[in-house]
């Protein structure tokens, strides 16, 4: 009569098992949700306004998302996005033309530009990240954009991360959703 071995081998194995079946399940989620956009399409949508003008992202309304993707489906064209900031009370747009697509079906572009104020003269810089992730067999998009304000003179770490609101400098960022017909 053959044993089978005890202890931490089968231990071992079992958490190998394990492993492989988280490890399957996160790639197949993930897979799940990513798709390629539709060629050629136009992408329409609204996405929720947050700011960072309270000690945690507040809620501020709402805001217009749309673009285009070539005709090759390799590039978000013609991105717009609509955006509420609370210094200087006012709304603006982010705007680019072109963003790449990977083949898993995600875009992302990081950016920044000085920014004139009334006297003419360099008062702050604009950091921009824009992303998304198309899914629906391709017919919608989740998109994301966080447009940061750094004045003249300040400092600010990491003016592209979402994580610390008050880290920032006067921040909004975007979260929606835009669809294809």
């Amino acid at each position: 009569m053959s044993r089978k071995p005890s202890g931490q081998s089968g231990t071992w194995r079992r958490l190998l098992g394990i492993a492989a079946v988280v490890l399957l399940g996160t790639f197949m989620a993930a897979s799940a949700f990513a798709a390629s956009p539709n060629p050629g399409a136009l992408y329409k949508g609204v996405g929720k306004n947050f700011m960072n003008n309270a000690p945690k992202w507040a809620n501020e309304g709402t805001a217009k998302i749309s673009f285009k993707t070539s005709a090759d489906g390799s590039k978000v064209i013609n991105f717009k996005g609509s955006y509420a900031y609370y210094c200087g009370a006012g709304t603006s747009t982010v705007t680019e033309k072109h963003i790449p697509i990977s083949k898993r079906g995600t875009f992302s572009l990081k950016f920044s530009q000085p920014i004139k104020g009334p006297n003419g003269k360099i008062n702050s810089t604009a950091y921009a990240a824009i992303s998304g992730t198309f899914g629906k067999g391709g017919k919608q998009a989740n998109v994301s954009y966080l447009i940061d304000y750094v004045f003249t003179g300040k400092t600010v770490k990491h003016p592209y991360s979402t994580s610390n609101p008050r880290a920032l400098g006067c921040a909004s960022w975007v979260r929606g959703t835009v669809k294809t017909k």
